[in-house]
């Protein structure tokens, strides 16, 4: 009997964690898990109104470059393409016009 038991659990599938979604690292959990890194509100224009400070930011990690395309966090906005980039000499996202 111990031995048919220990051959049933090794047939079992193992599940395996699910793999960490592409958004991930712009979502507050990783901000407040990445020291460094600073949420700036995204300043789109034409947003409905919930498009706000609380829901629509920018998390900029520490080591960011000049230049580097921001992704906002709020859905619509996000959808809508890429709108900003960091610029490093002024320290804020920039119209990417």
């Amino acid at each position: 009997k111990l031995v048919s038991d220990s051959a049933q659990i090794r047939s079992t599938p193992t599940e395996a964690a699910p793999a960490p979604a592409a958004n991930d690292t712009n979502s507050k959990e990783n901000f407040q898990k990445a020291p460094g890194s600073v949420v700036v509100p995204c300043r789109a224009r034409g947003m409905p109104m919930d498009h706000n400070f609380k829901t629509a930011y920018f998390v900029i990690p520490e080591n960011v470059e000049h230049g580097e395309e921001l992704i906002c966090s709020y859905f619509a906005c996000r959808n809508a393409g890429i709108k900003f980039r960091y610029c490093t000499h002024c320290k804020v996202p920039v119209a990417k016009r």
